[in-house]
C-alpha cells in the first residue's frame, strides 16, 4: 500500500486512542465486576473479591500464553469448522426453542400477514409501535413461504449458516491482512459458545453480522487494489442486507464509508480516487432508495404515512434510570407513543424534552454523570454471556404459547439463568467465558498499543469504536455488545501473539498439528 497521508495518520492515531481507552476502561471493568441476571430481568450486580481477581488474572496469564503456543493449521481449521457446523445443527435441532419477545411478535405477525390478518399494523399494534422492524419481518414472512408457516428450525438452521459465514469470513478477512493466525482466529471464535446460542435467536442478530463480515471482506480486497466493480458491488449489496436485517448496522455501514476516505491518497490515480468516492455516494443513494420502497411498501398496510415511535425515543431511554440498571429498558419508549395516541410528533418532541432534561442534569450534576455512564458500561460490558443465557430462558417462560417440553441440554442451559442456584456448572461456564473476555480485550489493547492499525486493519477497530459510543447513549443491553465483542476476537489472539513473542520464548510450541 502507498504511503499514508497525513489526513490517513492522524486519523489512525485518533482511532488508535480512543479505542485503547475505551478498551482498557472495559478490561477493568470487566476484571472487577460482573452482571447476571435473574429468571425475572432483575439484574444482579457482583464486584470480585481480591482474591478472586487475582485468581482471574493469574488463570488469564497462563490462558493466554497456552494460546499463542497453539498452532492451528489449515487441514485443523476446516475439520474443526466442519465438526462445529454439526454441533450447531444438532444443538438447534435438540433445543427446540420457540420465539419470544420481539422474536414472537414478528414471527406472529408474519404468519398472521400470510392469512390475510394485519392486525399489527393498526394503532396501538406492534407494527405499528415499531415499523422498523418491517423489512426483517418481510424476510420472515418469505422465509415461511418458503419452509411452511412457523417452521422454526429453518429459520435457527439459516443461523447456523450465517454464524459459519462470520467465522469464514474473519478467517478470510485476515488472510488479506497477512498477519498469520487467521486459522487460529476462527477456532477462537468457535469456543465462544454464546455464539451457538444465538443461533436459536430469530432476529437479525447473526444475520446482519453476517452480511456486514461479507461486506468487509470485500472492502478490503478493494484497498488491495483488486476488481473496483466487483468490490463495489458486494459492499454495496450486503451492507444493505446488513442494514435490512438490522438497522443498527448502520454503524459498520458509517465505518466502512471512513476506511474508504481514509484510503484516498493523492498519489493514487485520479480515475481511482474518483472511483471510491462514487462507492460512498452509490451505498448512500441505493440504500436510500431501498428504504424509500421498504417505508412504501409498509404504509400500505399502516393506518397513515406518519406511523411508530420515533428513533430518538431510544436515546431518551438510554439517558434514563428506572428500567433494571441505568440506561436499560424502562418502558419509556412505548408510553411515549401509546401515552400520546400514538402521535409521532409528540413523541419527538416530548423524547428531545427528555433527553435535554437529562443533559442538563448530568451537566450541573457531573459526579452523578459519571457514576451514570460507568454503570451502563459495565452493565453493557460484563455480562459474559451477553445475555446469551437470557435468550433461553425468555424464548422458554415469555408467553403461554411459547411453552415447550424439557429435555436434559436445554435443561442445563436454562439452568444458567438461575443465579440462587449458582451450581458448579453455573459456576465453571461464566468463570470459562470471564477469562475468554478478559483474553480477548487483553489482546486488543495490546494489538492497538503496539501501533498496528492500518486502513487495512482498522475497520473493526472503527466499528467497534462506533459501537461503543453510540450505545453510551442508546437503549443500553448486553445482546447489543455481541456483534462488538465479536470483531475484537482477531485484535484479541493476534494481541496476544505480540504480547508474548514467540521468537524469544525457549518453550516449545505445542503445534496441533502441522502441514
Amino acid at each position: 500500500m502507498k504511503r499514508e497521508s497525513f489526513i490517513t495518520r492522524l486519523g489512525l492515531r485518533g482511532m488508535g486512542v480512543v479505542m485503547f481507552f475505551s478498551l482498557m476502561f472495559l478490561f477493568v471493568g470487566t476484571l472487577l465486576f460482573s452482571i447476571t441476571f435473574k429468571n425475572n430481568y432483575d439484574i444482579i450486580f457482583m464486584k470480585g473479591g481480591v482474591l478472586q481477581i487475582v485468581v482471574r488474572l493469574l488463570v488469564l496469564g497462563i490462558a493466554s500464553f497456552l494460546l499463542t503456543k497453539v498452532k492451528i493449521s489449515q487441514k485443523v481449521f476446516y475439520i474443526c469448522i466442519a465438526v462445529y457446523a454439526v454441533i450447531n445443527v444438532l444443538f438447534v435441532i435438540l433445543m427446540g426453542m420457540l420465539p419470544a419477545e420481539d422474536q414472537y411478535y414478528l414471527t406472529a405477525t408474519a404468519a398472521d400477514m400470510l392469512k390475510g390478518d394485519f392486525t399489527e399494523f393498526a394503532k396501538f399494534g406492534y407494527m405499528d409501535l415499531y415499523p422498523h422492524q418491517f423489512a426483517f419481518l418481510e424476510y420472515d414472512k418469505y422465509l415461511f413461504k418458503i419452509f411452511g408457516v412457523n417452521n422454526y428450525l429453518a429459520m435457527q438452521l439459516l443461523n447456523v449458516l450465517y454464524l459459519l459465514i462470520i467465522i469464514l469470513c474473519a478467517v478470510k478477512i485476515e488472510e488479506l491482512f497477512g498477519e498469520g493466525n487467521e486459522y487460529k482466529i476462527g477456532v477462537v471464535m468457535m469456543l465462544f459458545f454464546p455464539l451457538s446460542i444465538y443461533t436459536t435467536y430469530i432476529y437479525g442478530t447473526l444475520l446482519s453480522l453476517a452480511a456486514s463480515m461479507v461486506s468487509i471482506y470485500f472492502l478490503i480486497r478493494l484497498l488491495k487494489g483488486q476488481k473496483c466493480f466487483i468490490c463495489g458491488l458486494g459492499i454495496v449489496f450486503f451492507n444493505v442486507a446488513a442494514l435490512l436485517a438490522k438497522s443498527n448496522a448502520i454503524i459498520f455501514t458509517i465505518a466502512e464509508s471512513i476506511i474508504i476516505l481514509l484510503s484516498i491518497n493523492r498519489s493514487e490515480s485520479r480515475k481511482r480516487i474518483l472511483n471510491k468516492i462514487g462507492l460512498i455516494v452509490s451505498l448512500i443513494v441505493i440504500y436510500t432508495l431501498v428504504t424509500a420502497g421498504v417505508h412504501a411498501k409498509l404504509h400500505t398496510y399502516t393506518e397513515s404515512d406518519d406511523v411508530g415511535t420515533p428513533r430518538i425515543a431510544w436515546i431518551a431511554m438510554g439517558l434514563q434510570t428506572g428500567g433494571p440498571a441505568e440506561g436499560w429498558h424502562n418502558c419509556f419508549v412505548r408510553d411515549v407513543y401509546w401515552n400520546n395516541d400514538c402521535n409521532r410528533e409528540i413523541a419527538t418532541e416530548l423524547s428531545k424534552a427528555a433527553i435535554k432534561e437529562s443533559f442538563d442534569y448530568y451537566v450541573h450534576n457531573p459526579k452523578v454523570a459519571v457514576t451514570f455512564f460507568s454503570k451502563k458500561l459495565i452493565t453493557l460490558w460484563t455480562n459474559p454471556s451477553f445475555e446469551a443465557f437470557m435468550v433461553l430462558q425468555r424464548s422458554h417462560v415469555r408467553n403461554p404459547n411459547t411453552e415447550i417440553a424439557p429435555n436434559p441440554l436445554r435443561n442445563f442451559l436454562l439452568k444458567q439463568t438461575d443465579d440462587n442456584s449458582m451450581d458448579a456448572e453455573h459456576k465453571w461456564l461464566n468463570a470459562y467465558l470471564k477469562i475468554y473476555g478478559l483474553a480477548i480485550i487483553l489482546g486488543a489493547m495490546v494489538y492497538v498499543l503496539k501501533g498496528k492499525l492500518s486502513c487495512y486493519t482498522c475497520v473493526f477497530a472503527c466499528a467497534f469504536i462506533g459501537g461503543f459510543i453510540f450505545h453510551t447513549f442508546w437503549e443500553a443491553g448486553s445482546r447489543y455488545m455481541l456483534t462488538y465483542f465479536v470483531i475484537l476476537i482477531p485484535y484479541g489472539v493476534k494481541g496476544l501473539h505480540l504480547l508474548f513473542d514467540q521468537k524469544k520464548d525457549v518453550t516449545k510450541e505445542l503445534e496441533i498439528i502441522s502441514d
